[in-house]
């Protein structure tokens, strides 16, 4: 393993041009396809163990969960670009800086998203005109799903820091293995425990909370450049908060 404080930052501008973008971005592709199938998991598993209104119940939150999710997987990745332009000119202040505010803003977000959808979800469905007859199991899945936000911006911020170091292969390695663990929890949340489509929206988060969990050791444990070393690196900087999305540049 690199030594933290002198880890290469060449190993993206080096060597074929070919073999450096499909090492980069298949692991990408895949990773989003992989956060895809959590859903599709859910929906085949309750449509074949339980019944078609459990089914529809379930599909009947796709559009939400998918806005909600991709709003915190954008704003999540997006950490990836001033980090990654830090890096790799060699500002470790600035990139520190960047990484701190990064989680205050993802804890933010996590707080704020969880909150607002979780109490409205019920108001969601109704603005939806979600049929009576499946109201109620879309509800708990759709609750269930919004509580669950915050391992979804865990995972997907630290998919980004490891976006901007060009080591995404280790978060989709740890996103597979989730994505395998959520279709046995599937199965066993649905079909043994019999916990309807309650136990398909716990098999999601806690599968997630799993690729989240695995990847935020891997960078405390590889990245260490990244952790603030004084009191400064360690504040609050709208400065910082403002350059994550806004086509940011490490101050000279």
């Amino acid at each position: 393993m690199e030594n933290a404080n002198t880890m290469d930052n060449t190993k993206m501008t080096n060597g074929p041009i070919t073999r450096i973008l499909l090492s980069f971005a298949g692991p990408v592709l895949l990773g989003q396809l992989l956060q895809q199938l959590y859903n599709i998991a859910d929906a085949a598993i309750v449509g074949q163990f339980l019944s078609s209104k459990a089914l529809a119940a379930v599909g009947a939150t796709s559009s939400l969960t998918y806005i909600v999710c991709y709003f915190c997987i954008g704003s999540c990745i997006g950490i990836s670009v001033p980090v990654s332009q830090a890096f790799g000119a060699g500002k470790n202040t600035d990139l520190r800086k960047y990484f701190i505010n990064g989680v205050y803003f993802a804890l933010a977000i996590a707080v704020i998203m969880t909150a607002v959808t979780a109490s409205m979800s019920g108001l969601f469905l109704t603005w939806l005109k979600t049929p009576e007859n499946i109201f109620k199991d879309a509800h708990v899945y759709l609750v269930i799903i919004f509580l669950g936000l915050p391992l979804t911006v865990l995972y997907n911020f630290c998919f980004g820091i490891l976006m901007a170091f060009g080591d995404s292969k280790k978060s989709t390695m740890f996103m597979a293995v989730s994505t395998v663990i959520n279709i046995f929890l599937d199965l066993f949340l649905v079909v043994v425990v019999k916990w309807g489509v309650a136990g398909a929206a716990v098999a999601t988060i806690f599968s997630q909370g799993i690729a989240g969990v695995l990847s935020a050791v891997y960078i405390f444990k590889k990245y260490k450049l990244l952790f603030p070393v004084n009191a400064d690196e360690r504040k609050f900087h709208p400065y910082y908060i403002c350059l994550l999305y806004t086509s940011p540049s490490p101050r000279d």
